[in-house]
């Protein structure tokens, strides 16, 4: 499954997913994991190359960078201060960058200079010393290798069981450009799941894309309501420890000194307080409805998994000018000894009308399975041959 950019450096993923499935034909992975590994490597070697746009896929996060800078730090006015700000911004966002994976070996390419130095003189729109230059160009090779999202990025979802799983396996990577055969890709321990390891629950639900009603569905409330009740919280609290700071402490050095103290407290209790709040919310609502996810019948899941897909596409289309999900929804169920079985499925065209198309996938199907065993067997016979004519002379 897929989400997010609906294309690979200008190949669309349907066309890649369905080239990698006729390339592996009925070849059986032990574990989804290897599948997964399978796809990324077939994505660096494979045919889908296009030099031009992978160079493009790269730019959008250099692009993305220098822009959030340049919102951060107004060139207008005095300039020691808006180089002071923007190296300061450079600073923490490198901070930022480096608390991430390394997910690449490779030092960013020298062929990217150019473009960072063109990106930095449209953006900013004014003289940036060189300095400064050779610190964001830092940066760009820093954010490139560790696991920081462009914006363009695709979320990649591999289900099902392997030859040598007996429980389902869910494997999640986020992949964000390619180029000379090099794929920044990325695997999502946080969206990942596989009953088959020890100490795993049986039972999980895994939102894709927008997860913000699958979130409030479970938890029963928003992320956003919980963002914003520690915020205020913290307002309240800051102000009254202020307010009570301001009456009863008069000296002035002494204030510097309690404002510190009491900032320090307040972040503990806000720290306690949601400690709690996940606690209790865990206990009452996530558990009670995770329990009867791990009993259901496996019909009753794809129920279920449907209607919050249908839940997200009602909610976007009253509360956001862009539909970005609806339409016929697919839901399939994979067990481990059924395979796939698909509950719905939409197609673009009339299947009754081209009773020919799934006779033409099964040829092409066979065809790719027949070409592999052929070569198995003539480096079979190639083997054979081989030990025949190179036996020791004392033999």
């Amino acid at each position: 499954m897929a989400n997010g950019s609906g294309d690979f450096v200008g190949f669309p993923w349907e066309t890649i997913i369905k080239s990698y499935r006729l390339k592996i034909g009925r070849r059986v992975f032990p574990t989804v994991d290897g599948c997964a590994k399978d796809f990324i490597s077939f994505l660096g070697s494979g045919p889908f190359n296009n030099i031009d746009l992978e160079k493009i896929s790269i730019n959008y996060l250099f692009v993305k960078e220098i822009e959030n800078l340049r919102t951060k730090c107004c060139p207008d006015g005095p300039k020691a201060s808006f180089r002071k700000s923007l190296l300061d911004e450079i600073s923490k966002d490198r901070e930022r960058a480096e608390r991430q994976n390394i997910v690449l070996s490779d030092q960013l390419d020298d062929v990217f200079t150019p473009d960072i130095l063109q990106f930095c003189r449209e953006i900013f729109k004014c003289h940036i010393p060189k300095g400064i230059l050779n610190s964001i160009q830092s940066l760009c090779g820093e954010i490139y290798r560790r696991a920081v999202p462009s914006g363009a990025e695709t979320g990649l979802a591999f289900a099902g069981f392997g030859s040598e799983e007996y429980f389902p396996s869910l494997i999640s990577y986020i992949v964000d450009g390619k180029y000379n055969a090099i794929v920044r890709a990325w695997y999502e321990e946080e969206s990942s799941h596989n009953i088959n390891e020890q100490n795993a629950s049986d039972g999980v639900i895994v939102p894709f894309g927008q997860h913000d009603i699958a979130t409030l569905f479970l938890e029963g409330i928003a992320s956003s309501h919980i963002r914003w009740m520690r915020r205020y919280a913290k307002k309240v609290l800051k102000e009254k420890s202020d307010q009570l700071i301001k009456d009863y402490v008069k000296n002035e050095s002494e204030q510097v000194v309690e404002f510190e103290l009491q900032k320090k407290s307040n972040d503990i209790i806000i720290s306690e307080f949601t400690k709690e709040f996940e606690a209790y919310k865990d206990k009452s609502l996530v558990q009670p409805i995770m329990n009867v996810v791990s009993s259901l019948p496996k019909e009753e899941m794809a129920i279920m998994a449907e209607s919050l897909v249908e839940l997200t596409a009602l909610r976007r289309r009253v509360d956001s000018p862009l539909e970005s999900v609806g339409g016929p929804i697919d839901v399939m169920i994979i067990s481990k000894g059924d395979g796939i079985v698909w509950m719905k499925r939409k197609h673009y065209f009339d299947i009754s009308l081209n009773r020919d198309f799934v006779i033409r996938k099964d040829v092409q199907m066979k065809g790719a399975t027949d070409e592999r065993e052929t070569d198995a067997q003539i480096d079979g016979s190639d083997a054979r041959r081989l030990s025949n004519t190179e036996k020791p002379k004392d033999q």
